[in-house]
């Protein structure tokens, strides 16, 4: 082998063809052997990869499966609120909110974000708004305009500690006011014992009593707790609001005359 290689590295350096054709049919061969094994074990190579892989892929396609239906209950749910709420507007004629003039506004600043217990909004005073307007989305009352500059304006929500706004229980026809709690977002309201309270699950909306701050029949909240407060005689009335005051996109600002 040895004597071989020596002649070998001599025809080389000699110039020889004959070192060139044997040097090229070696890499020939080789190269047809490598492709060879390539096409044997590259079927195995796959196979071991995806033998490793497959589980990673279902808990992914499981996962996806699973987001989706989320979604579509999430869907299914808002669409079945919106349809309870549209029957709840013609038995009771309800003032449709459509027919008052707004403004679409971005949320540009959402609550807790730098501004506080504000809401920051895209539109201004360019845009028509003012302070004390009523904030809206579908689902019901966000809050009301507590600052105007001319391309911004700032939301005072009805979750914020101490907001104040008058509501009138669908089931017993209660007129009552509502202040937000500081904690878990809920409106408390009181109502003598010697009234029925209302039913869990019971829609609270605006009063629309004369000067008030907001239209009537606006969706405020639910109903979620009932506690009776035997010293003060009274029904303490827990509301969960509708509007999902920390995840919103775009409201409505409503040119609706106070009369104040």
């Amino acid at each position: 082998m040895a004597v071989i290689s020596v002649a070998l590295i001599t025809l080389s350096f000699r110039g020889d063809n004959l070192f060139q054709r044997t040097e090229d049919g070696a890499r020939s061969a080789l190269s047809s052997i490598g492709d060879f094994a390539g096409s044997v074990f590259s079927p195995l190579t796959d196979a071991w990869n995806s033998a490793w892989d497959y589980d990673d892929l279902q808990d992914e396609n499981n996962q996806l499966r699973q987001q989706i239906d989320e979604l579509r209950a999430a869907e299914f749910t808002e669409q079945a609120a919106t349809a309870e709420l549209a029957r709840l507007s013609a038995d009771l004629d309800l003032t449709p909110v459509g027919e008052i003039p707004r403004v679409a506004a971005k949320v540009v600043v959402p609550l807790g974000n730098f501004t506080g217990d504000t809401i920051q909004l895209s539109k201004g005073e360019t845009s028509g708004l003012r302070e004390g307007m009523p904030v809206v989305v579908r689902s019901g009352l966000v809050g009301r305009v507590v600052e105007v500059r001319q391309e911004r304006s700032f939301v005072r929500p009805l979750t914020s500690p101490g907001f104040l706004v008058g509501v009138r229980f669908l089931d017993g026809d209660y007129i009552t006011p509502a202040i937000a709690q500081s904690d878990e977002n809920l409106l408390r309201a009181e109502l003598n014992v010697s009234f029925d309270p209302p039913a869990l699950g019971t829609l609270a909306v605006t009063s629309g009593l004369e000067r008030s701050v907001y239209p009537p029949d606006l969706s405020v909240g639910v109903v979620e707790n009932v506690i009776t407060d035997e010293s003060t005689l009274t029904n303490v009335i827990f509301i969960r609001p509708v509007a999902n005051i920390e995840n919103l996109s775009f409201v409505s600002v409503l040119d609706y005359d106070t009369g104040q």
